[in-house]
């Protein structure tokens, strides 16, 4: 197409205030979009695994105008651990847009995902969306559901008005508390074991739990808790990550549930717990596979509502791929780096 090219980060060079400016003009009239600032996008860029030479954009004039994310990384399908391209943020600018830029941007990066012998690749987008029939096109099918979860202020204070936390039924059975740095080893170990089964599942290794909790900028914040047993083995965590959402008045903080895991019989009442000490300022939102049963009952008996249908798509490459997704799962795990971005 006259007048763009299409190339690698790599090939660009710095593309931190390319991808800024692109996001910020791309997403602008999207509320509950994660509102970009530097920070935040210095921090994505080092996702582990997403690198210059297979992230793709179009460029028009010297400015990037087009924009797919591309991370390599290890996920979790039908008992098998796949090589996979995970896109994200599929991004163009609107005076740009219907010109066949983001078919261009995302054909390159299959392209190299295939030349480079991964199993498939992954991405989310809304459910029976246009995105969706878009991504078909190129090869993808769908998956799995994701429930987006929101419980807004009134839904919190109506909670806790008949939900003291004193009540008996309220109180996890051990102590809750921050995760302190002793907790680290054996928190993964929890987490690597709670979500063994899960699909869509990515293996924490050191650089993506130092990511995750440990390197997020100010404007992220996050906090880790732990149930603890009467030995001080660890029976229940969740994580708390902020981040400011654009919303029709500006930006709003909001904070999302992650990686919340628990045992069966005190699950309810720690997660009323977690509920209960989540920043004040802003809606509450949680993720979960649409059959994640047991997560979707905790949501909605704390008056959480579903937002919205995501879809995790996937296109398999590889025969080990294409089996390994032939089924639907029995649970999900869902990477909210890539869903929402925190």
């Amino acid at each position: 197409m006259s007048g763009y090219e299409i190339k690698t980060h790599a090939e660009i060079g710095d593309v931190l205030q390319g991808v800024i400016e692109l996001a910020r003009t791309s997403f602008a009239e999207y509320e509950g979009v994660i509102a970009v600032d530097e920070a935040f996008m210095r921090w994505y860029l080092t996702r582990p695994g997403m690198r210059p030479e297979h992230c793709f954009a179009a460029v028009h004039a010297g400015h990037i105008v087009s924009n797919a994310f591309v991370t390599i990384t290890k996920v979790q399908f039908g008992g098998e651990v796949l090589d996979v391209g995970m896109v994200d943020t599929v991004m163009t600018h609107p005076e740009h847009r219907r010109k066949g830029l983001a078919r261009k941007v995302l054909t390159a990066a299959l392209d190299f995902m295939r030349t480079h012998d991964l199993d498939a690749s992954q991405l989310y987008t809304g459910a029976d969306s246009m995105p969706q029939r878009f991504y078909e096109s190129l090869g993808y099918r769908e998956y799995t559901r994701v429930r987006y979860y929101i419980q807004d202020m009134q839904q919190r204070l109506n909670l806790l008005a008949v939900r003291s936390p004193n009540r008996e039924s309220a109180r996890p059975t051990g102590a809750v508390r921050a995760c302190k740095s002793d907790d680290v080893p054996g928190l993964r170990r929890f987490l690597a074991q709670s979500f063994q089964d899960c699909d869509g599942y990515l293996p924490l290794n050191d650089d993506l739990w130092a990511w995750r909790r440990e390197r997020r900028p100010n404007s992220l914040p996050t906090a880790m808790y732990v149930l603890t047993d009467d030995h001080s083995e660890i029976r229940g965590t969740a994580t708390l990550a902020s981040a400011p959402l654009i919303t029709d008045g500006g930006t709003e903080m909001m904070t999302g549930i992650l990686d919340f895991a628990a045992a069966e019989e005190t699950a309810n009442a720690f997660f009323e717990r977690i509920v209960s000490i989540a920043p004040s300022k802003g809606a509450l939102v949680a993720t979960s596979g649409v059959a994640n049963e047991p997560f979707n009952g905790l949501c909605e008996s704390c008056g959480f509502t579903c937002m919205a249908l995501e879809v995790a798509m996937v296109n398999p490459f590889s025969d080990r791929a294409r089996s390994a997704v032939a089924s639907e799962p029995a649970q999900w795990y869902t990477a909210t780096e890539s869903l929402i971005g925190i």
